[in-house]
């Protein structure tokens, strides 16, 4: 049946809301993008839309027309000030002074809920190898130029930063340690990405170690210089996910001019191949055009042999990579194929140069953090274990497990919560909740159940599809026509289903049942009717002909030569002339009955 719906109609709603940053940290403005659509059939005017941060209003932005059929994407920069899963929902509203008959009648699609993760700051570990060279040859000196330019200021015992900046203020913090005391660090886990700056070879406890925390989740970026030692990094591999650690073996130096300046002047100079930009923080880079970094050239780089599951995300003109990647484990490694040297390229004086870097840096760590922004019906795996050294373990004590309550916040009522208890699995000393099949769209929090502290947010996002209220054209309803499970009703009094009144249809078992019993009655008096008309009269002897019956008789007959003629005669006997009782005892002499008929002259 086609529902009559008004042509004029008003259906707004909020599709969603996108993070840009795929390393929130505090203290820092973060880019979030609201898109909204109007899919009714007015251009609407004067809208207001609002960006909540933890349930309260942060931004309020003025849309001043949206017309029908549109979308459009405004962006927010809220600033969170503590670390933790954060909350945003934004709202859009009509003004208070439109017409009741102009308002949207469904509202549930007006606002969007997102939760993502915040983070005190992005810790880096640079591992220098080369620490007795001069800081101008030092790959990790630019490194931290590039990353967080206060670690490189002289630090005096137990005090921080000359500049007395606070930790916090800095959104990348970064650790130099030498290669040789890198093995007896205690917790590498507790950083973000490590940097490995023109480290020669580690020694074999170092190695160990580094293999380990990639495969369990860890980020490794490797720099090589040419004292790089191919025979080590070739067979390094990873015990625990029993693969190699780099994503592609070192082959050999390839020297194309005598320093960066050289490769400049020199025709066809090697720099980036602008085309083969993989990934897409690459690809809106190169396509704003707000870098240098087509400037680039290449004096000296390694020729790399990519291994079968790595991604090659630059390549250079010679048609050699520039960075590669590829998984171990549950982490990544970066190998770039060039130093961060003058030696190399003049990479580091470009003024993209610090905005590669973070990016990179950013690429790397993202992931690292669970999804929490699910579609409907999907399942999630949260690890509550520490990380980055920010607990999240809920476990009462080492062997037993506590029991987490899950609470559901819906989004057209905030008070009302449902708790679901749930357990915690624990796994080679990590803590595990996994949460199936949620379907419900809202906000979702993980809470201890000793304390009610909140140990992980996520939201169950709503089908766009829902909002959209257009009405079938002529082509779908004829399209929907040609599926046999579909049948067109001109009106509704068509449609007899008990299924679709408003009683929900009632009982006819009791209807059934009388009337196979009353089959049942009249076909047991049939049978009766039928056996009585067929019952022998009661004077008659069981057995007994009735009525006439036929007889055959025999005959003999003298014939005029003396000789005795045989012949049969049938002749018909009434029993009612017999005596009671039917057949008489004795016959009567055959000779004597003919006689008395007659029958014998």
């Amino acid at each position: 049946h086609v529902a009559k719906l008004p042509v004029d109609v008003v259906n707004l709603s909020v599709n969603s809301i996108t993070v840009r940053s795929p390393v929130p940290t505090i203290n820092r403005p973060i880019p979030c993008d609201v898109e909204i659509t109007n899919h009714g059939s007015k251009t609407v005017r004067d809208l207001k839309l609002t960006l909540f941060l933890n349930g309260q209003p942060s931004t309020i932005e003025t849309i001043a027309q949206l017309e029908s059929g549109t979308s459009r994407t405004v962006r927010f920069l809220p600033v969170f000030t503590s670390a933790g899963s954060q909350i945003l929902q934004a709202k859009l509203e009509q003004p208070e002074t439109v017409p009741a008959e102009l308002r949207e009648p469904l509202l549930e699609d007006n606002r969007a809920f997102s939760v993502i993760e915040v983070i005190s700051n992005l810790k880096v570990l640079v591992v220098n190898g080369n620490s007795f060279a001069n800081k101008t040859d030092q790959s990790a000196t630019f490194a931290q130029l590039a990353l967080d330019p206060l670690s490189l200021q002289d630090r005096r015992d137990n005090q921080g930063p000359i500049a007395k900046l606070p930790e916090n203020s800095r959104p990348v913090q970064v650790q130099e340690v030498e290669v040789n005391e890198l093995a007896a660090m205690d917790e590498p886990g507790v950083f973000h990405v490590i940097l490995l700056c023109d480290v020669p070879r580690l020694p074999k406890a170092a190695a160990t170690q580094l293999a380990r925390y990639v495969s369990e989740g860890g980020r490794l970026w490797v720099i090589p210089e040419q004292s790089a030692d191919t025979e080590f990094y070739n067979a390094w591999k990873s015990d625990e996910a029993d693969e190699p650690v780099l994503p592609c073996q070192l082959m050999e130096r390839y020297e194309h001019a005598a320093n960066a300046n050289a490769a400049a002047d020199v025709d066809k100079a090697v720099s980036i191949a602008s085309e083969t930009a993989g990934t897409p923080w690459l690809k809106e880079l190169f396509e704003r055009g707000e870098h240098d970094l087509f400037d680039l050239t290449v004096s000296s780089c390694w020729k790399l042999a990519p291994r079968d599951r790595s991604v090659q995300h630059l390549r250079l003109t010679t048609d050699n990579p520039l960075f590669v990647e590829h998984t171990v484990g549950k982490g990544r490694v970066l190998l770039q194929s060039i130093s961060l040297t003058q030696k190399d390229s003049n990479l580091i004086s470009r003024v993209s140069f610090p905005v590669l870097m973070h990016l990179w840096t950013q690429s790397l760590t993202a992931g690292q953090s669970p999804e929490t922004n699910l579609a409907p019906g999907s399942n999630l795996t949260v690890e509550l274990s520490r990380r980055h050294g920010s607990s999240l373990n809920p476990m009462d004590d080492e062997n037993e497990p506590a029991i987490a309550e899950l609470t559901l916040v819906r989004p057209l009522s905030d008070v009302d919560e449902e708790l679901i208890s749930v357990d915690v699995d624990d796994s080679d000393g990590h803590a595990f909740v996994s949460i199936a099949n949620a379907v419900t769209p809202g906000v979702y929090e993980l809470r201890s159940k000793s304390d009610q502290t909140v140990l992980q947010s996520f939201t169950v996002t709503r089908d766009r599809k829902e909002s959209d209220f257009a009405i079938a054209s002529e082509e779908k309803l004829t399209e929907l026509a040609a599926k046999p499970a579909f049948q067109w009703f001109q009106d509704v009094d068509e449609l007899t289903s008990p299924g679709i009144t408003t009683d929900g249809g009632r009982e006819i078992w009791k209807t059934l049942a009388f009337a196979v019993l009353w089959l049942l009655a009249a076909e047991s008096l049939l049978i009766r009717w039928i056996r009585k008309r067929r019952m022998v009269p009661s004077s008659l002897q069981p057995n007994s002909p009735t009525e006439f019956t036929p007889v055959e008789v025999g005959l003999r007959t003298p014939r005029i030569d003396g000789q005795v003629d045989s012949d049969v005669v049938q002749k018909t006997v009434n029993h009612r002339d017999q005596p009671a009782g039917g057949v008489p005892a004795r016959p009567r002499p055959m000779a004597s009955s003919l006689k008395s008929e007659g029958g014998i002259p």
